[in-house]
């Protein structure tokens, strides 16, 4: 298969929306003609894995797949880009792979003399290398007599390491394990450690985690104790090369308890011949130390944010018309932690990843995106630095309790007992989201007992000058309607009807190359309205930089918050093309949400109003 082949393959697996072979060849790069001259190539190799590539009048071509398809198909021709020499796939994997394997110096010519392409390619070959490695903390330098060279923490170097080869595999077919491998070790994990690390005693590493679970009276989860196993591994695996973690400055890193040092101190004297630094230890004992539980953990220290994460959950409740969140004792105890965990993560630079975020973001975007756009409240009491995943990790949290504590709900009616908790049960039914707590009959209705919470009535209330939602006593399908109508309008009235007004109008359609591009052209129209000053723009880049704000579903909400704002507004842009807004999800709409802090309940409403309309038309700016 040829490299223009692939690239038209890939590209078009990134897309959902039709484009033109003109636009195709204009992304790839290359001419009208060789696009074109490969469509049938493209059609059967699609068709392979039950893929239609169809034709639309006008619009240009569109591929209709399944997730399981496109997944599939993307596998395939990932692998196939790894295994064609003439890729740069290819090309990157042999160059990270020779500086991860190799200790002799490697020149640019020589480089490019043992993969038949120029120097030039070479260089732009490095380039992206040089970007993946700096995720690391591991500089990338070419120095005259000495060629190519990694400059950095060997922790960090470990790190790139593991990443990069999780990232290359796609073995379908998975070895049995041995019945002594660890259960939390999946057939996929097994495979993968033997192909990968064949020479190392993976069973012998097991055993090392195993021991320090025991005497550290923890249980890892399924993905953290398959992570601390291939760091286990490859920590041996360089440390009998004598690649070993040094030259650090030991006192900027704080100290984990005692008894994760003296764990570690012994897994790695047992994998070491010789006497391993006090840097080796202090790092493993690290890495182990924030390792995910299946029981959450008490840890000292964690009580230093309490402040900041009551301050966050009073706004995410303010958002969520879900008041106490900051009241719950065990909610806030397990964010304070988490939060240390991640201050761990920053000093000692551990990259850790589950992808959890995906999931999060598809069934619950509203909640993690208002939980992102406040996440910067945690990072007051010293300087934090978020991954996507713990924003996830918040957000599941954070609706575990509200699943818990919902919105509480009355049911007033002049009904007989038995007919009363009947219907309870079935407005509940209809309206998990809320509590119906009880049925109260008017005559002993006390406004008082249940202010600020939600009412129902099948008696009319007006007269008592109380806010319900009245429905008829029979409690029939065309009530369940007016009360979805009824809780709908309510929401909406009281999120963003002051928004909706200064947002008027801002709807915006472009096309952009990337995530930096967008946010250029966006900001340019912007600045034609005059809604921004010179610095929004470095304010978004800066803010995407430090953590993504795609929310799932190929949405993203690059946001300024402040009470500084010139004006407030949310634009809504429709982009023609998806983009890859961080490494692995595409975004096609996006809004530009510029609001003071405590405004974001009414971004909420109407964030959600707008995924519909977005759906629904790409010209709505007479109703947006």
């Amino acid at each position: 298969m040829d490299l223009i082949l692939i690239q038209i393959v890939k590209e078009l697996l990134e897309l959902y929306d039709s484009i033109t072979t003109e636009e195709l060849a204009e992304r790839i790069g290359i001419s009208l003609s060789s696009v074109r001259h490969r469509m049938n190539e493209v059609r059967e190799l699609f068709g392979k894995y039950g893929i239609a590539v169809i034709s639309i009048s006008k619009k240009g071509i569109k591929i209709e797949a399944s997730t399981v398809q496109r997944n599939n198909m993307y596998n395939f021709i990932q692998g196939l880009a790894y295994s064609t020499s003439e890729t740069k796939e290819y090309r990157k994997d042999y160059i990270l792979k020779t500086l991860f394997e190799y200790s002799d110096n490697y020149t640019l010519q020589l480089f490019a003399e043992e993969l038949y392409v120029s120097k030039k390619a070479i260089s732009n070959d490095l380039k992206e290398v040089k970007s993946f490695l700096a995720k690391y903390n591991v500089n990338l330098v070419i120095k005259r007599n000495s060629g190519v060279i990694m400059e950095g923490n060997e922790f960090g170097v470990r790190q790139a390491m593991i990443s990069h080869y999780n990232s290359l595999w796609w073995y379908k077919k998975y070895d049995e394990k041995p019945l002594n491998v660890d259960c939390r070790i999946s057939r996929r994990a097994w495979t993968y450690m033997k192909k990968m690390y064949g020479d190392e005693n993976v069973l012998d590493m097991q055993r090392l985690l195993l021991d320090a679970e025991q005497e550290l009276g923890v249980i890892w989860t399924d993905i953290a104790f398959s992570r601390l196993l291939e760091y286990v591994v490859i920590s041996k695996r360089r440390i009998q090369k004598n690649w070993t973690i040094e030259n650090e400055n030991v006192d900027e890193l704080i100290q984990v308890d005692a008894a994760y040092y003296q764990a570690a101190e012994k897994a790695l004297n047992q994998i070491s011949a010789k006497k391993v630094s006090l840097l080796e230890i202090k790092y493993l004992a690290a890495r182990i130390y924030v390792a995910e539980t299946i029981y959450p953990r008490k840890t000292e220290g964690s009580q230093d944010y309490q402040k900041s994460v009551k301050s966050y959950l009073k706004k995410i409740g303010v958002a969520f018309y879900h008041s106490g969140l900051e009241d719950d004792a065990e909610l806030v105890r397990e964010i304070c932690e988490m939060l240390l965990i991640i201050r761990y993560k920053v000093i000692y630079n551990i990259v850790d990843w589950n992808d959890s975020n995906r999931e999060v973001k598809k069934n619950m975007s509203e909640l993690y995106g208002v939980c992102l756009m406040y996440v910067s409240i945690l990072g007051e009491n010293g300087y934090l630095f978020f991954e996507q995943d713990d924003v996830a990790k918040i957000t599941i949290l954070i609706h575990n309790y509200m699943q818990k504590h919902k919105r509480e709900a009355v049911f007033i009616t002049a009904a007989d007992t038995a007919t009363a908790v009947y219907q309870l049960g079935k407005l509940q039914e209809y309206f998990p989201e809320f509590l119906f707590k009880e049925a109260v009959h008017y005559r002993y209705f006390r406004p008082e007992d249940w202010r600020d919470k939600l009412i129902v009535s099948t008696v009319n209330l007006k007269k008592m000058n109380i806010d319900a939602c009245h429905i008829t006593k029979h409690v029939n399908e065309e009530d369940i309607q007016h009360l979805s109508s009824c809780f709908q309008n309510r929401e909406e009235a009281i999120r963003y009807g002051w928004l909706a007004a200064v947002s008027k109008n801002l709807f915006f359609e472009l096309s952009a190359r990337n995530r930096e591009d967008a946010i250029k052209k966006i900001c340019a129209l912007l600045s034609d309205k005059e809604l921004i000053d010179d610095g929004f723009e470095k304010r978004l880049l800066e803010q995407e930089a430090y953590i993504p704000t795609s929310i799932g579903n190929r949405m993203a909400i690059p946001h300024v918050l402040s009470d500084k704002l010139k004006k407030e507004f949310v634009a809504v842009v429709k982009l023609r093309h998806q983009i890859l807004w961080d490494e692995k999800e595409t975004v096609k709409n996006l809004a530009v949400i510029a609001v003071h802090e405590n405004h974001v309940k009414d971004v909420l409403g109407y964030l959600i109003e707008l995924k519909s309309k977005i759906r629904s038309s790409s010209d709505r700016s007479a109703h947006l």
